[in-house]
């Protein structure tokens, strides 16, 4: 079952929120041949990018650029 976490800057409407999921999910879907059902997504949201860059750059990304795929928009080349 995919789970898929946003986390983003806080700024964005729940309605926003919630069109931005199911497009993802819209898309994942299909990509990977499963039900729109078997999906999960969370949202997070950060007051500033100093605290993004501290929760989630420095403890999530940079300890795992092997699983980045897409970094600043451009797809990682390995």
């Amino acid at each position: 079952m995919p789970v898929i976490h946003i986390k983003a800057l806080a700024g964005r409407s729940k309605e926003t929120q919630l069109k931005a999921a199911e497009a993802i999910v819209g898309t994942a879907s299909e990509i990977m041949g499963a039900p729109k059902e078997a999906f999960t997504v969370t949202y997070e949201e950060f007051a500033n990018r100093e605290e993004f860059d501290e929760k989630v750059v420095s403890k999530e990304v940079t300890p795992r650029q092997d699983k980045v795929l897409i970094n600043h928009g451009e797809i990682v080349k390995r």
